[in-house]
């Protein structure tokens, strides 16, 4: 991640936030074909609400590189090395909550 105060303030944020998040996990758990090195941070939104909260937190974690965003993890091949950006899994994504009036699409949950 980009610099430990960003990511200690981003860790503050999710608690805050009641967001769960896991650090320094081997995605191979979270990969149907279980290839992966380890992710710095990996993020488990529920709802939409959740999702922006996470968007918005690490925008500018992710402003000059990316994030990773997989769903249920089948057919999903991850790096054999440090991933150092935010992962963000859907794995515990509630697809049945939906809020008319958003701006970000969410259809299903992987």
């Amino acid at each position: 991640m980009k610099s430990q105060k960003s990511k200690a303030m981003l860790l503050e944020k999710l608690k805050e936030s009641g967001i769960e998040f896991l650090k320094n996990q081997d995605m191979s758990f979270y990969s149907s074909i279980k290839t992966g090195g380890k992710a710095d941070l990996i993020l488990f939104p529920k709802n939409e609400d959740e999702l922006r909260l996470i968007i918005k937190a690490t925008g500018d974690m992710i402003s000059e590189c990316f994030c990773y965003v997989v769903g249920g993890g089948t057919n999903t091949l991850f790096k054999e090395e440090k991933i150092c950006v935010p992962v963000i899994s859907f794995k515990k994504f509630d697809s049945s909550v939906s809020n008319a009036s958003n701006t970000i699409g969410i259809y299903g949950n992987g």
